[in-house]
């Protein structure tokens, strides 16, 4: 028997609850669904995928896709038996730990983890499943994610290796997870490291079409290699957010929760002489930079950054460097021995 809509009587004085009635007034707190087990809170529902976890416990698959939960729990949680309580629609399964999501039409739905003889809540997530409108493929080389990688012609420098990342976007821009994404090179398969992401490195020509295979729908895209770098230029500079502050950056602060740090970014170097405090990260910019051979932005050279004057490097990533707030000089920008001078101002 479920229990729907339980409501508890709850103390609002600090002298707690009398005998058969409450000590200065109480009032009453519902439940909207149904009452939750001792180990609520303690047990959680994690992509397999990655962070495409959003909110509180939401997730959004891709129709004719798939994607993995893994079942986790405190190590002093005793999980009773359970069973999986889901809309049809979702085409969700569980087996040892692990529940399997295969939506074939757009749906949406609480997926819980119910204890077999008390139904109780023990875990839930609600998902949504989409349909795939737009799909960008982007090398990841700045911390800025597609709004600085994506672009509608890029090119790869010859001996590099550049991860590619993929998003899938339904009608409203939220980003999908598809575990069964494939990817192909000129129509050899390849193997991710990640779903969503493929180790671009010897590319067999100089011109390569990378196939990305959702479902029953093929998403191909032109790419090519360059052997030089001709030019660099500034892109501009951009707020450093708390969300993509490195945990390693940061380790051994008080100030900081470590679940409130989010995604980290890939291959940022933090000089430790120079200790950034919180404040002083959320107040540096990233200044990026751009590598141009033929008109088309090139992804893959090595970048190096030398400060000049007041200027003090807190991060490097790709083509960005991370400064401190509020200082000027002189920024050395290099990259595959292609070189630019710039003057920095507060």
């Amino acid at each position: 028997m479920k229990l729907r809509n339980i409501a508890l009587l709850t103390c609002l004085s600090s002298s707690g609850l009398a005998a058969g009635g409450c000590a200065g007034g109480c009032a009453p707190v519902l439940f909207e669904d149904e009452l939750r087990a001792d180990i609520y809170g303690r047990v959680a529902l994690e992509p397999q995928a990655g962070p495409a976890l959003v909110g509180d416990s939401r997730i959004h698959v891709a129709v004719d896709g798939g994607a993995v939960l893994l079942l986790t729990a405190r190590e002093d949680v005793t999980l009773p038996e359970l069973v999986l309580d889901a809309p049809d629609e979702l085409g969700a399964s569980y087996l040892d730990g692990k529940v399997a999501i295969n939506p074939r039409v757009a749906s949406e739905g609480q997926l819980r983890l119910l204890d077999v003889n008390t139904e109780f809540v023990v875990v839930s997530v609600h998902v949504t499943a989409a349909r795939v409108e737009k799909v960008l493929l982007y090398p990841n080389a700045s911390p800025l994610g597609p709004s600085l990688n994506a672009g509608s012609s890029f090119a790869i420098l010859d001996g590099s290796t550049m991860p590619l990342v993929v998003e899938l976007r339904d009608a409203e821009n939220k980003v999908l997870i598809d575990e069964g994404l494939a990817w192909t090179l000129d129509g050899a398969a390849q193997t991710p490291t990640r779903w969503d992401t493929w180790p671009l490195s010897a590319m067999p020509e100089r011109e390569a079409t990378v196939t990305l295979h959702q479902g029953d729908r093929q998403w191909p895209y032109e790419i090519h290699s360059v052997d030089e770098v001709e030019t660099l230029r500034a892109l501009g500079t951009f707020p450093h957010e708390w969300k993509s502050v490195v945990l390693d950056v940061l380790e051994g602060s008080p100030d900081i929760e470590g679940d409130l740090l989010g995604a980290s970014i890939d291959n940022l170097n933090v000089d430790p002489a120079t200790k950034p405090d919180f404040r002083g990260l959320l107040e540096a910019r990233w200044h990026c930079y751009q590598a141009r051979t033929d008109d088309e932005t090139v992804f893959g050279a090595d970048w190096s950054f030398q400060p000049a004057g007041e200027l003090q490097v807190l991060g490097k990533a790709g083509p960005c460097v991370l400064l401190s707030k509020g200082k000027s000089g002189e920024l050395g920008v290099a990259a595959d021995g292609v070189e630019l001078d710039v003057s920095i101002e507060p």
